[in-house]
């Protein structure tokens, strides 16, 4: 049983076409992370407490700090986070769009060999765009980390700002692979919806699929914001790290809830314009043959027909009452009540708060 699910991992990394690996190297690490004896956010947090224990045993061992203390310069114990995150939001959300992929198969109604390629792009990072994204990543270093006011303040041969260095690299090579792959996959699902041929209003299920997915991407987004604001004080101190953070990864988060579902609900409108069109035509039809039958005085069938009639109506109230945007209600419900609005509450406080202060 282990060995067809290494079978299986290892398959959905091979390109359905040419039948070779074409998969990133973070697709690899994590491939590697689910085949550990243990679940992988043991693993992730794991990682994490040892990235920040090393971080803190580099201060104690250069005397930085002293050994034990637990006051380091900002933003340093922070680093590891990024990049173990960032990591893990990859992982899960490759897990949550492939779920998502084949409760959306009865829509799309494509066959089993475009079905696979869309499957695996949808996965998959590719190779070049992984190691592309980590180049960006390293250079980003540079004018972000060399640059800041900690660095100006460490000498460069101590074994903490080595570190330091290591991880803040890390990080910003995580920043970018998840930002490549955040707009490649929810890309590929507004693809998908515009290629979807089975749009069914009465069994809508397949539609709200890939709905999870872009909530759960947009929650990812607002939990780095919710961390930049409550865990590094710099954030709460600078309205425009503030207006920085609520407008990027706000709108961020937002975007990747809506833009990824638009493709989806403009379908679903023209498919309910489809049946309205439909319904309307009948009730046209047996409304002008009820006028007919009492300008003639023949009232046989009046009864049936009147049937018809109201049947109809009630028909065109249902398919009225069809919502078109591609996610449950209380998916919705959530995206503004859970975190967006206590966000955008907690950050119109900060911005009054550093006002006031000011004057």
């Amino acid at each position: 049983m282990a060995s067809n699910k290494r079978l299986d991992t290892h398959v959905n990394f091979l390109d359905p076409i040419t039948g070779t690996d074409r998969s990133s190297w973070v697709d690899h690490l994590i491939r590697w992370i689910k085949h550990l004896p243990f679940p992988p956010w043991i693993f992730y947090s794991g990682l994490l407490a040892i990235f920040v224990f090393l971080v803190y045993l580099s201060y104690w061992f250069d005397g930085t700090v002293p050994f034990g203390s637990m006051a380091l310069p900002f933003p340093v114990p922070w680093l590891p986070f990024y990049c173990v995150a960032f990591l893990a939001a990859i992982h899960f959300t490759n897990d949550i769009a492939r779920k998502s992929f084949e409760k959306f198969l009865p829509a799309l109604g494509k066959s089993e060999a475009e079905a696979s390629l869309l499957r695996y792009r949808l996965t998959t990072t590719p190779h070049r765009a992984g190691w592309l994204m980590s180049v960006i990543g390293i250079l980003f270093t540079v004018p972000v980390f060399f640059l800041s006011s900690y660095v100006r303040t460490e000498a460069s041969t101590k074994l903490s700002f080595i570190y330091s260095v290591i991880i803040a690299t890390l990080g910003f090579m995580m920043t970018a692979e998840l930002l490549y792959h955040t707009i490649h996959q929810l890309s590929l699902v507004s693809y998908i919806h515009s290629s979807a041929i089975n749009i069914n209003l009465m069994d809508l299920a397949p539609v709200y699929a890939f709905s999870n997915l872009s909530a759960q991407t947009r929650l990812i987004f607002l939990l780095i914001l919710w961390f930049d604001l409550l865990f590094i004080p710099e954030t709460l101190t600078n309205p425009a790290l503030i207006i920085l953070n609520a407008v990027g990864l706000g709108l961020l988060a937002i975007a990747c809830f809506i833009l990824p579902l638009l493709g989806m609900h403009q379908k679903l409108v023209l498919e309910k314009q489809r049946h309205l069109w439909e319904v309307n035509r009948r009730i046209q039809e047996n409304t002008k043959f009820l006028y007919e039958k009492i300008d003639s005085k023949d009232l046989h069938d009046m009864d049936s027909t009147n049937k018809a009639i109201n049947s109809l109506i009630l028909t065109h109230d249902f398919i009225m009452k069809i919502p078109t945007w591609p996610w449950r209600p209380e998916t919705f419900t959530l995206f503004f009540s859970a975190l967006t609005l206590p966000t955008i509450v907690y950050i119109i406080q900060l911005l009054l708060k550093n006002l006031i202060v000011v004057k």
